[in-house]
């Protein structure tokens, strides 16, 4: 699968591949489904709010809140949107690279700092939740574990670009597959040349069988016909 000295190194490039790989793919999600919906309903809301609808008026006055702050929360947060949506494609695209460990490690930092003042934002206007703040830096940190553990092989092994070799491991699952279907393949002819074998051996077995009758009899008539000649 890989040419790795040791199986610390080998441990090492599959954590760090799959902790940039998963991160990206939740960055993507996250981008996607809550952060890029957010910032186009409170954009809703702010639009609502300036045509004097009742509806949205009432709920900038809950919260306290008047258009330009509601705006400003809207801009920031489709700007982090396309921000997460670059970075989870970026470091899901290089998650198996080497030679851009330090390229997604940097990406990995700033997506961090960018969330951090995401959820700054939102805690001074009254609008940060336990879950989001866990989720903004849960997935950064660990992207940015995952691409400390790629740059360190990187140092240790400057030539090497790819941390897994994974059509390595694909032809040797392929290989096996193919080994096992020929071995079952062989067994019943195997069997099959066995029991050819027993038959012939039986057959044999039953033409010696006949031949010595024959011969015991053929000598019972030379017995009676030398019996018969004496007398």
């Amino acid at each position: 699968m890989s040419d790795y000295k040791d199986q610390k190194e080998l441990k090492m490039a599959m954590n760090g591949r799959m902790g940039l790989m998963t991160g990206g793919i939740i960055l993507l999600v996250t981008a996607v489904s809550s952060t890029l919906m957010y910032g186009i309903n409170l954009f809703s809301i702010a639009s609502g709010a300036a045509k004097g609808e009742q509806e949205y008026t009432d709920i900038l006055t809950q919260a306290n809140m008047d258009i330009s702050t509601v705006r400003f929360i809207a801009v920031c947060f489709l700007v982090l949107a396309c921000w997460e949506i670059y970075s989870g494609i970026f470091c899901t695209m290089r998650c198996n690279r080497l030679d851009k460990a330090k390229g997604t490690k940097i990406i990995s930092i700033v997506t961090l700092v960018a969330e951090i003042l995401m959820q700054a934002v939102l805690f001074f206007t009254h609008m940060m939740n336990l879950g989001t703040l866990l989720l903004a830096i849960v997935v950064p940190a660990y992207m940015i574990w995952g691409a400390t553990r790629l740059e360190k092989l990187a140092k240790l092994y400057p030539d090497r670009k790819i941390a897994l070799n994974t059509k390595k491991a694909k032809d040797a699952r392929s290989g096996s597959k193919s080994s096992g279907a020929s071995a079952a393949t062989a067994q019943p002819a195997q069997k099959k040349s066995l029991r050819e074998r027993a038959m012939m051996n039986a057959e044999l077995q039953e033409t010696e069988e006949e031949a010595a009758k024959d011969e015991a009899a053929e000598a019972k008539t030379d017995d009676t016909k030398t019996a018969s000649e004496e007398s």
